[in-house]
């Protein structure tokens, strides 16, 4: 163990797991708005209520699913979900080499002439982004279910492979920048229409299918979380009944893109919270270049700490 569960990284843990345990609420509804959204823009549908009802019904089926059985079930799905999501990344990453390598050769490639201005409002907005880097401590709370082996291997595994994925589509999409490009949630199926005409479609189901497996892994990981704090007083079957009354409340109280920014700002507290733990430990530690730790680690929970309070909606 770290030290004494009274210790000071002990009940800063404890604090984090219980910011946790919030963040999970609100990207639950994250989650779900977004897919509500996705659903309704294939049919070319803009309408809050019934993006709203989409949502609760699919976080009623998931509460009841969860009371009723486990979501176990719903995790087997979840992983073709998983496996079609990969390929439709994959096959977008390649339609979009090979668009740029086509402009490039025909001497068309160039950077978008677009200078939006650095200000603080803009700043703000890009952190209220954090989200888009969440969910891999979801395997953490899941250890009545997975080994410790697992779990680390997944937590590990997620991380570089979406690290990669972000970072090579950032840099092929950057060329489908224009003008006029919205805040819209669903706006990168609009970008890509240039790329190949079944795209946005494939897209769309993808997301609709990363959406709902990123809500039920972060619905399993919730139960789990509040079962560890409760110390099982509240089993994770019946934490569903909570997280159900809680998330249904947030979906009827917020928007998309509301939620997109809450959602980030709890994550990054939670980060700044586990962050600290990490300079209690280094402190109170002999690790090697303990003190270059504990300026790094100071340096990410302020950091996180900033971002938990500027982060803002984009619309």
């Amino acid at each position: 163990p770290i030290e004494n569960q009274n210790g000071p990284s002990q009940k800063i843990a404890l604090l984090s797991r219980i910011v946790l345990s919030g963040a999970y609420f609100i990207s639950i509804t994250y989650y779900l708005q977004l897919l509500a959204a996705f659903v309704l823009n294939i049919g070319g549908i803009h309408n809050e209520t019934y993006a709203h009802m989409i949502t609760s019904s699919l976080l009623i089926m998931i509460g009841f699913v969860g009371l009723w059985r486990g979501l176990s079930s719903l995790e087997k799905l979840e992983k073709y979900a998983v496996s079609f999501n990969l390929g439709m990344i994959g096959a977008l990453l390649l339609a979009l080499l090979v668009y740029n390598l086509q402009h490039i050769y025909a001497g068309q490639w160039k950077l978008p002439p677009l200078s939006p201005p650095l200000d603080l409002h803009n700043i703000r907005v890009l952190i209220g982004l954090l989200i888009v880097v969440q969910g891999f401590e979801t395997s953490r709370y899941l250890g009545s279910i997975h080994s410790a082996s697992i779990r680390i291997q997944t937590m590990r595994n997620s991380q570089i492979l979406s690290s990669l994925i972000y970072l090579v589509f950032i840099g092929l999409c950057t060329f489908l920048f224009h003008e006029g490009l919205n805040a819209n949630v669903t706006a990168i199926i609009q970008m890509t229409k240039p790329v190949a005409v079944v795209l946005p479609l494939l897209l769309s189901v993808a997301a609709i299918g990363s959406q709902f497996s990123a809500a039920v892994a972060d619905a399993e990981g919730a139960g789990g979380l509040i079962e560890d704090l409760t110390q099982k007083r509240l089993p994770a079957r019946y934490a569903y009944i909570l997280i159900l009354i809680v998330t249904l409340s947030l979906t009827w109280v917020t928007h998309v893109t509301e939620i997109i920014a809450y959602a980030s700002r709890a994550f990054a507290l939670y980060y700044a919270l586990q962050c600290l733990v990490a300079v209690n430990v280094a402190l109170s530690s002999q690790v090697s270049k303990r003190h270059l730790r504990v300026i790094f680690f100071s340096c990410l929970s302020v950091i996180c700490f900033l971002i938990a309070v500027l982060g803002i909606p984009a619309g």
